[in-house]
């Protein structure tokens, strides 16, 4: 009958359990106590039950084969992919932890600049308070300079008065010294031409005047 007539005594089952070998069961009699509690011997295997089983052809097992060997191929993907999933999830869980080691030192060092930024804050702010004194202080001294500068002026003034004065003085006490000696060499004249009691009072006038000039001196 050909390939596909000796095939259609082939077998296929058609539930899980159907192409699971049977163990013989013998023929027990209800009423012997004996027959309970019999277990077969290890060669008393039966084929499948045909009667839970289909006829298939060479055709069906090549197919089967096929899909056997498709889904192999499949499974070793599979596996190849879960095998890469795997080193790609290790190889993410590394950088993750590099980047959760890497946020931490961040954040540390975040919050100590931010610690530096803040004493920063706190010097800038003592030097600024420190500037605007030492500019009161600037300008305090401009002022007491200037009213020094207007004080020397002043007194420059004063100086140069008195400068003028002093020597208005001096020349008036040139003239003085000078008609005084104009007025002894006068009274020496006239002590020698006049008479003795003219010459007598104008000695005792000289007299007079030598001591309140020796008195001025001293």
């Amino acid at each position: 009958m050909g390939a596909n007539a000796s095939c259609a005594e082939l077998v296929m089952p058609n539930g899980k359990d159907a192409i699971r070998p049977r163990r013989f069961s013998p023929v027990r009699n209800p009423q012997s106590s004996d027959s309970e509690g019999l277990e077969p011997d290890d060669g008393e295997w039966l084929l499948p039950d045909p009667a839970v089983i289909k006829h298939v052809t060479v055709e069906q097992y090549l197919e089967l084969a096929q899909r056997l060997r498709t889904t192999a191929s499949d499974r070793q993907k599979l596996a190849g992919e879960l095998q890469a999933a795997r080193r790609q999830l290790e190889h993410t869980s590394s950088a993750h932890s590099r980047l959760s080691r890497h946020h931490a030192n961040e954040s540390r060092d975040r919050k100590e600049a931010e610690a530096q930024r803040d004493q920063h804050a706190t010097h800038a702010s003592k030097l600024r308070k420190s500037i605007a004194a030492v500019r009161d202080s600037e300008e305090a001294l401009k002022a007491e300079l200037a009213h020094v500068k207007a004080s020397e002026t002043r007194l420059e003034t004063t100086v140069e008065r008195q400068k003028d004065l002093i020597a208005k003085l001096r020349s008036e006490h040139e003239r003085l010294v000078s008609l005084l000696a104009l007025q002894r060499k006068q009274m020496q004249v006239l002590g020698t031409l006049s008479c003795a009691q003219c010459a007598l009072k104008a000695k005792e006038i000289g007299a007079v005047r030598d001591f309140f000039e020796e008195a001025g001196q001293r």
